[in-house]
């Protein structure tokens, strides 16, 4: 059996292993490039995602709300019964899946993708090496396609590691875009009365 420190030690090292891929990734530039235009432009940030990444993306849109950027949690199974409605122009879909095959997923961006000459939003797809060949991906604007991570448990089937690459990912998104739109200190203490960092001086 593994220690709690050691698998701890292993997360912290599949992240760390995975850093210079995304350095190196042109593709996650054009992506925050389309996402700060959606903002700039008085549109929104939509997260989607099935399984564990639905807790994801509900973290991702609170984190970029508390900074100032227009982001909500898109549902894409209430998607094709309605809320594809809260869609505007030059909106965009951020969507998680570790495999990119995921049904429910694809099913929704493949519609919005088929009626987007009505809908004009953007679609960025976001997966895991290894696992997902981009080149097949008919649904998106823009594919990102992520370090395969080594999950922690013995199968490496539980989402451990994968799971806090997308958050890191993702943070890493809001900070980024929350600098270029200037935010600063104090509007960020502004929204946030309550608690230690409303107390921040």
């Amino acid at each position: 059996m593994t220690s709690t420190l050691q698998l701890l030690q292993q997360e912290i090292m599949h992240l760390s292993n995975a850093v210079q891929y995304i350095e190196n990734n042109d593709n996650i530039k054009l992506a925050v490039d389309i996402m700060y235009k959606s903002l700039l432009h008085g549109s929104k940030i939509l997260f989607t995602g099935v399984g564990k990444n639905v807790y994801l993306c509900h973290k991702l849109s609170a984190t970029f709300a508390s900074l100032n950027l227009n982001a909500s949690y898109f549902d894409v199974t209430h998607g094709m019964h309605g809320d594809l409605g809260m869609l505007r122009p030059n909106d965009t879909i951020v969507a998680f899946s570790k495999s990119g095959n995921t049904a429910e997923l694809l099913h929704t961006l493949k519609y919005v993708h088929d009626n987007n000459e009505i809908l004009n939003v953007n679609i960025i797809l976001v997966t895991q090496q290894g696992i997902y060949d981009v080149s097949k991906c008919e649904f998106s604007t823009i594919d990102i396609n992520l370090p395969a991570v080594q999950e922690i448990d013995e199968w490496s089937l539980v989402p451990t590691t994968s799971a806090l690459l997308f958050q890191a990912f993702g943070d890493a998104i809001a900070i980024n875009l929350s600098q270029r739109f200037g935010l600063i200190k104090e509007h960020f203490i502004f929204t946030h009365p309550g608690g230690a960092i409303g107390q921040t001086k």
